[in-house]
């Protein structure tokens, strides 16, 4: 994967979303995101990364266009000190 390459992502720690437009709407539009299809047939969609604790719940869903780190860092520091 080579967008997660780009971004130093460790495999343990991330999940990509990859697939087939048929199969990638149905999730993303779970996650209430909008899509759009582009001229080539693939899907356009917002670029976020979600903070999921243990227990599968979203905690936090950050744009990666304007995603402050320090910010992001703070958010999975506070939900590793909450966990039992």
């Amino acid at each position: 994967m080579r967008y997660a390459d780009r971004l130093h992502a460790p495999p343990e720690w991330w999940i990509f979303l990859r697939g087939e437009p048929w199969q990638v709407g149905p999730v993303l539009a779970a996650y209430g995101e909008w899509t759009r299809r582009r001229p080539d047939g693939k899907i356009d969609h917002p670029a976020r990364a979600y903070l999921i604790d243990p227990a599968g719940y979203i905690r936090e869903s950050y744009a990666l266009a304007r995603l402050d780190q320090r910010r992001a860092l703070r958010d999975i520091e506070a939900l590793l000190r909450a966990r039992p």
